[in-house]
């Protein structure tokens, strides 16, 4: 999917600032992401925008999360 449309779905964008990766790539990398709710959120990074991941919360090990990848078409329709 393009980024316009992950735009147009709500996503919210975040730029790294790593000055490693812009010494090395010229640019730096972003990463695209929307809340579903409280506990899951769909994620997509700059170099792979058609394998977008949705992340739930794990109950029991805090700061870890079940990690799924969805197809564009998916997140279109939890999205949309």
């Amino acid at each position: 999917m393009e980024y316009k449309n992950y735009m147009k779905l709500g996503f919210k964008r975040e730029d790294s600032d790593c000055r490693y990766e812009f010494g090395q790539t010229g640019y730096n990398s972003f990463e695209l992401t929307r809340a579903i709710n409280d506990k899951a959120f769909i994620s997509v990074k700059s170099w792979s925008m058609d394998s977008p991941v949705l992340f739930i919360k794990k109950r029991f090990n805090k700061g870890h999360h079940h990690e799924i990848k969805l197809t564009p078409e998916q997140v279109r329709d939890i999205c949309d």
